[in-house]
């Protein structure tokens, strides 16, 4: 029996998480059967038997399937992505950055100008999350040498706020940069 995943909670901010196909069945199908040989007769001449080329399996050298399978997104991390935005709202933070450095993840929480709270996370979650943030706002994923920038409307616990979400490349990778304007701020 397959193991059973808990159901995944609701993305805030009305964002669909993206649906992927189901894989492919695995089977394999059942080889065919072998016709039975003809009753040999004798003959005046050696019988010569030629092995078939062996079949070339036809392989695409354009497709990377260990790329296609990271495209897939961490349901977690755009979890995490859309946590990070509801927590920013909900207190009022008007920035989100996320900045890669040498060793980890830079996260933190800004109103304004000042910095409000800071922490650090695992550096090998940088371009997934990058990508999250990407896939929430609608740019392009595949794009990491250009600065990429979309405005979109949200609705958070039934409050409407409108979101900026800007990637730029950096040093050592993309930073996401989230800024949060509030309805009622002119």
């Amino acid at each position: 029996t397959a193991l059973e995943r808990p159901p995944l909670p609701p993305p805030p901010l009305g964002v669909k998480p993206v649906q992927f196909p189901p894989p492919p069945p695995t089977a394999t199908p059942e080889p065919e059967p072998e016709p039975e040989p003809a009753p040999e007769e004798e003959s005046d001449y050696e019988e010569v038997v030629e092995e078939p080329p062996p079949k070339e399996q036809a392989v695409d050298d354009d497709v990377n399937f260990v790329e296609m399978a990271t495209r897939a997104l961490d349901a977690t991390l755009l979890a995490l992505a859309n946590e990070m935005i509801r927590k920013a709202a909900e207190k009022g933070y008007t920035h989100v950055h996320i900045e890669p450095t040498e060793t980890d993840l830079e996260l933190r929480f800004w109103i304004e100008h000042e910095l409000i709270e800071s922490s650090q996370l695992e550096k090998n979650i940088h371009k997934e999350l990058v990508a999250c943030f990407k896939s929430i706002a609608g740019l392009d994923i595949d794009e990491m040498e250009k600065p990429q920038d979309k405005r979109l409307h949200a609705i958070l616990a039934n409050n409407e706020i409108d979101l900026r979400v800007t990637t730029i490349p950096g040093e050592y990778g993309e930073m996401v940069a989230v800024s949060i304007k509030f309805p009622d701020e002119e």
